[in-house]
């Protein structure tokens, strides 16, 4: 899919008729898509990924710093569309070469076909999606020939705000396959385990170059000039090879990570399904245990539901975290209300009813440090099915 990262360069930039030379001093702001892990992602100052790495280096290679910000995709592309602006991430078509001028590629990406477990139906082109309902992306394109095919009718689309609201419409059987980027694709499937739920098919349907792109009508063609030459130096010197080759042995260590996290901590919320109902100081106790058991997690905690006591609502959530070789406990309910809509390791799990993982995030009052949560929502027996709370894990990740 077409995601993207907008690069906002400052005045001296954009009034220059070629790259500041090296050591200059010039900076960049950066603007990328918030929500398209592992190549971008993070909202804000938070952002980093794969393509924000690659653009880093190119343009420190001429000795121009950046000032990296995640926003969504949509106001990237307005902002590129009014010109005098550079956008990247993202891939070509033919509307887009009227007003933009492209740099060399700077990666591709695989656009594989997604259906449920066993729907799996024979693909070799885009003519077999004829009569079938496609989940794709809103507002983003997937190349002419997957664009083409969607206008001239060749498949319906349903459109979707992202991936992984895509692969929910698929399992709810509302589309009959979505067409996703696979390293993408397989960061939601890891996170939401529905790896015995979804498979892709094994011939792509399309494999997409992606582009740093400037404005023809402003001065981004020297610009971009300088920006080939870079990457063509770092293609040639070795060095590009050596950054996607680093960053991806840091994401297979990082799912590694993520895999050991999510076992463990499934085995913790057993426990506690075990065991109930518990109350504060078991949790407390759990906790610990769980924590001394798993020197990589830095923290854990058991956010209980809310609950109705003499007339008042009562809301405990019992963590404990490492301080060096010491752990310490306190309730997240003592710095902030955990069920706040802006609490996403607790929100949504409990809206969407099952595990997830955050984006990092800085946990302001409650482990004081960047981090990415796993969040487990545990339900009492019954028939009401009722929530008692969410277990989590904090793994650290550096700071942006």
């Amino acid at each position: 899919m077409i995601r993207g990262l907008l690069i906002l360069l400052t005045a001296g930039i954009l009034a220059a008729s070629a790259l500041p030379a090296s050591g200059s001093g010039d900076r960049a702001r950066v603007v990328f898509d918030q929500a398209y892990p592992p190549y971008m992602y993070g909202s804000g100052d938070t952002v980093r990924g794969l393509y924000p790495t690659i653009v880093r280096a190119v343009f420190d290679r001429d000795g121009i710093a950046i000032d990296a910000q995640g926003y969504p995709w949509g106001e990237a592309l307005q902002l590129a569309e009014k010109g005098g602006a550079a956008i990247a991430g993202l891939y070509k078509n033919r509307d887009r070469e009227k007003v933009l001028a492209f740099s060399d590629p700077i990666h591709v990406e695989t656009l594989r076909v997604y259906v449920k477990r066993g729907e799996v139906f024979p693909f070799r082109g885009l003519s077999d999606l004829r009569g079938k309902t496609v989940g794709i992306d809103r507002q983003w394109s997937y190349g002419d020939a997957i664009d083409q095919a969607r206008q001239s009718g060749v498949f319906s689309a349903l459109e979707s705000a992202d991936d992984r609201e895509g692969f929910e419409k698929l399992l709810a059987g509302e589309v009959d396959c979505v067409i996703a980027d696979e390293l993408s694709a397989s960061e939601i499937v890891q996170e939401q385990q529905y790896g015995d739920k979804v498979e892709a098919l094994p011939r792509p349907a399309a494999v997409n170059a992606v582009y740093v792109a400037f404005a023809k009508r402003g001065s981004g063609a020297e610009i971009l000039k300088g920006f080939n030459a870079s990457l063509h130096g770092m293609k040639q010197d070795g060095s590009y090879d050596r950054l996607i080759g680093a960053f991806n042995s840091a994401y297979r260590l990082d799912r590694r990570l993520l895999e050991r996290v999510e076992q463990a901590l499934g085995h913790l919320a057993n426990a506690i399904i075990r065991d109930a109902p518990i109350d504060k100081s078991r949790a407390f106790t759990m906790l610990e245990a769980y924590l001394h058991n798993n020197p990589e997690i830095y923290g854990a905690a058991f956010a209980f539901a809310p609950r109705q006591q003499n007339g008042r609502t009562v809301k405990s959530s019992p963590y404990v975290l490492r301080n060096g070789a010491r752990l310490v406990e306190k309730d997240l309910i003592d710095s902030y209300d955990y069920t706040a809509p802006d609490q996403e390791w607790y929100i949504a799990p409990v809206s969407r009813g099952k595990p997830v993982w955050t984006e990092p995030y800085f946990d302001k009052g409650g482990g004081d440090v960047w981090m990415r949560t796993y969040s487990v929502p545990i339900y009492g027996g019954g028939p009401e099915h009722r929530l008692v709370g969410i277990v989590t894990s904090d793994i650290r990740v550096p700071s942006p």
